[in-house]
């Protein structure tokens, strides 16, 4: 959740938990409230409740608050993330390349990478659900200028990694639990 969304859950919940509170005080303090023309106790029948004398006010709100606090509750996903340093290089066949973050995505997802526009070095900082890898998430990382791409497939690279026999292949440099960092990647000429 964002802090925007965090501040609106938190005051609904405040709301909630407030009409609670005040629904069940004014319960405790057992007014009965009376119908003007016939000056009758009110009654009311609940199910599970049976019949209750004219409390019918305060249990409304008692009803709703706690109604509104089970949404609430129902819809906060508390995921736990971890936040993963994705980095690398990209090598031109150009000299002194300058290098354009514009170029780099990350798909399918659209973030704010850095790039060092004299080196080609690239870091992303993602927060990926616990549980799930880098590569569950994130299906390619791209660069393309007016002369050069590349298209890098994360869970390609991942599996020559974990493979004997093309460990030597991969790109990936260093892989663990919140970090993949890459060799050098070469960039491909456009014709």
């Amino acid at each position: 959740m964002e802090i925007d969304g965090n501040i609106k859950f938190m005051a609904i919940m405040g709301f909630a938990l407030i009409g609670l509170f005040l629904g069940f005080w004014a319960l405790l303090k057992q007014k009965t409230y009376m119908n003007a023309e016939t000056k009758e106790v009110i009654d009311i029948e609940l199910p599970f409740f049976g019949k209750i004398k004219s409390q019918y006010p305060s249990l409304i709100i008692v009803f709703l608050s706690f109604a509104l606090v089970l949404y609430l509750l129902n819809q906060v996903k508390e995921t736990r993330k971890k936040y993963w340093d994705i980095t690398g290089q990209f090598v031109s066949n150009e000299i002194n390349k300058s290098w354009d973050v514009n170029g780099l995505h990350i798909h399918p997802c659209d973030i704010n990478p850095t790039m060092d526009k004299d080196t080609g070095v690239f870091k992303f900082s993602l927060a990926i659900e616990e549980g799930k890898s880098f590569e569950d998430v994130y299906k390619a990382i791209s660069y393309t200028d007016k002369y050069e791409s590349i298209i890098l497939e994360p869970q390609k690279e991942l599996t020559k990694y974990n493979s004997n026999k093309e460990k030597n292949s991969s790109l990936i440099a260093v892989e663990n639990s919140i970090i993949r960092q890459y060799k050098p990647i070469k960039l491909i000429k456009m014709q």
